[in-house]
């Protein structure tokens, strides 16, 4: 199963952050999800340098997308 980040915590709490993930549906999934279930997930980070993610933000302010805080 997929999923894609949807939202992440401004702040973090116990040296964790909150990070909410939005789940790609799958066909091959055999259990029907619902609030609450335990789960284990792996989260690839993304690695930029500083003056990619300016750049990549000043982008998004000129075109007006959603940028993930």
């Amino acid at each position: 199963m997929e999923a894609t980040v949807d939202q992440v915590a401004s702040e973090s709490r116990d040296g964790k952050v909150r990070v909410e993930l939005a789940v790609i549906p799958s066909p091959t999934l055999r259990v029907a999800l619902r609030h609450g279930m335990p789960g284990t997930v792996e989260i690839e980070v993304e690695r930029k340098l500083p003056s990619a993610l300016v750049l990549r933000m000043a982008g998004q302010w000129v075109t007006g997308a959603k940028a993930i805080e």
